[in-house]
């Protein structure tokens, strides 16, 4: 677009010409639309919500979901006058809903409307933060620490200069270099970490011979999570509830900043619930991820995502650690589809099991189980010939079971499997693949997107069983984007990426582990493009 004396960009679009009068317009249908989404949630069933949602073309559980209903949820005293916050941006909106500055929403509730400006609302910001760093840096005064932050903003451990009269740790630490080729990080690391365990080892040890000894004997088990509970908390030199709020903030604030969970965060996530589950019980060990991701489902997908890339024997250890789990069935409410089946699976009822109710108005019959979904008090859904019905487990018996089959094996391993088993379970299993290629011939881009994002290795095997005029029909109904998309990924511009919405795509830089979730019109994905882009139009 050429740079003109005067702008003419109004005149074409027949439109306002202060930029001012339609972000303000912008956010007041934002606003709207989060009103109204909480509106349908607290009025309807979840699977009423879910379907309703679904006509109007927006996937439940989805990140913009889950900001609209945030922002309905804290903004709520605003639901009759929404006009009031519209000389405020949304991205400011939003971030006046984390635990940081809420309090700033109960200031604006007292203001008038007339007062209620960008500006103003950006000076609370500011002396919100002004408040937090004093408080933080009174803490600080009060508390010893030995850490430390570098020009680049990474912490690090300073110890403070050794005086002893024999200057014993000096001379050892000089031999230990001298002859053995040790660096002083190494031997100052080890020799803590050493004390440290003798330390905790002993004091574990005799709290728990002591508890034992005092308490009676029914109190077996609350002895048990108490004696683990504070083995955690002596570990992180905080009690249990802090170090949890504390990952969780700085797993917020990653994807609030960078919309990925960095390594620094990511690691230490991953070794502090590896801490905790090794020192709880069985059925407590979901506690610390349900508490880090703050039970939403959007963080649990972004952590998720990251263990795969960086610790996969953690991640698939989660089906049966939240099976186990004493809570379980609360936690299906918010619990996303893909750790629920690794549950379903945990539990021995794998998809796809033919099973049969045992009581109720469907007793003696049969069906397959297909996920682990639906609200807590039935969440297994079991397709019968003409429908689908949810069920507790405890109304099922396992009539056939599976094999190992799961949802993301590739076809020859269903071929390898269904040698073993009779033929109607090869059938059973080979479902998937006829479902695809239906959706492929017959159905539309969602039912496509849809079935190749439950099963992603299956892909190629309907693809490959099309004629040219189904493939062709099939590319016509492919978005523009998605065609984009599939050429810079030929052209080796992105890794690889997953289409979970209209518009909405996960992708994966060349060279990267972890999946950024974007829209297709928002500029991360713009600048990761463009210039690849603009080679390909010359």
């Amino acid at each position: 677009m050429q740079l003109l004396e005067k702008s003419t960009y109004y005149e074409i679009h027949n439109i306002d010409a202060s930029p001012v009068k339609h972000l303000q317009i912008s956010t007041t249908e934002y606003l709207h639309a989060s009103f109204l989404l909480w509106e349908y949630k607290r009025s309807y069933s979840k699977r009423e919500y879910r379907e309703l949602l679904a006509g109007y073309g927006w996937d439940k559980s989805s990140t913009e979901e889950k900001r609209a209903l945030k922002l309905a949820e804290n903004f709520s005293d605003f639901a009759y006058r929404p006009h009031a916050l519209a000389q405020i941006p949304i991205t400011t909106l939003l971030r006046l809903c984390s635990d940081k500055y809420k309090p700033i929403i109960e200031v604006l509730k007292q203001v008038e409307e007339d007062d209620l400006t960008c500006a103003y609302v950006l000076d609370l910001i500011k002396e919100r933060q002004a408040l937090l760093k004093k408080q933080k840096e009174s803490e600080l005064k009060t508390k010893a620490s030995i850490w430390k932050r570098n020009c680049r903003g990474e912490r690090y451990a300073q110890f403070p200069p050794i005086y002893e009269d024999d200057h014993q740790t000096g001379v050892l630490t000089q031999k230990l270099m001298e002859e053995y080729g040790l660096i002083p990080q190494d031997i100052l690391r080890k020799a803590i970490a050493d004390l440290y365990q003798k330390i905790s080892e002993g004091e574990q040890q005799e709290a728990a011979t002591q508890e034992v000894d005092d308490a009676p004997e029914n109190t077996n088990e609350a002895v048990n999570n108490k004696y683990n509970e504070s083995k955690f908390s002596a570990n992180q030199s905080q009690t249990v509830e802090e170090r949890w709020l504390e990952l969780n903030e700085r797993l917020q604030k990653d994807i609030d900043t960078f919309d990925y969970i960095s390594n620094e965060t990511g690691n230490l996530i991953i070794e502090n619930c590896l801490s905790w589950e090794a020192a709880v019980p069985q059925d407590r060990k979901w506690n610390a991820i349900a508490h880090v991701v703050n039970r939403d489902e959007a963080l649990l997908k972004y952590l998720s995502n990251y263990a795969y890339g960086n610790n996969p024997q953690w991640r698939k250890n989660w089906g049966a650690i939240l099976a186990s789990y004493y809570n379980f069935e609360q936690e299906l409410e918010w619990v996303g589809t893909a750790v629920r089946n690794d549950a379903l699976m945990a539990m021995e009822f794998k998809i796809p099991a033919i099973v049969e109710v045992k009581d109720g108005d469907f007793q003696g019959k049969q069906g397959k189980i297909i996920e682990l979904h639906g609200d807590n008090t039935s969440p297994i859904l079991v397709k019968f010939d003409n429908s689908q019905i949810y069920f507790h487990w405890i109304e099922l018996e396992i009539v056939a079971e599976a094999a190992t089959f799961a949802s993301n094996a590739s076809i020859e391993e269903i071929r390898q499997e269904s040698s073993k088993q009779p033929e109607s379970d090869w059938e059973l299993q080979i479902s998937f693949l006829d479902e695809a290629i239906n959706a492929l011939i017959e159905g539309t881009w969602e039912d496509i997107r849809n079935i190749f994002n439950r099963h992603p290795l299956i892909k190629q095997q309907a693809w490959d069983a099309l004629s040219t005029a189904q493939k062709r029909r099939v590319v016509d109904i492919t978005p523009e984007t998605t065609k984009l998309l599939n050429r810079a990924k030929k052209d080796c511009v992105i890794q690889d990426f997953k289409e979970i919405a209209v518009g909405v795509y996960q992708i994966r830089l060349p060279g990267t582990l972890i999946w950024e979730q974007r829209a297709f019109h928002e500029i991360e994905i713009r600048h990761y493009l463009r210039k690849w882009r603009e080679a390909i139009a010359l």
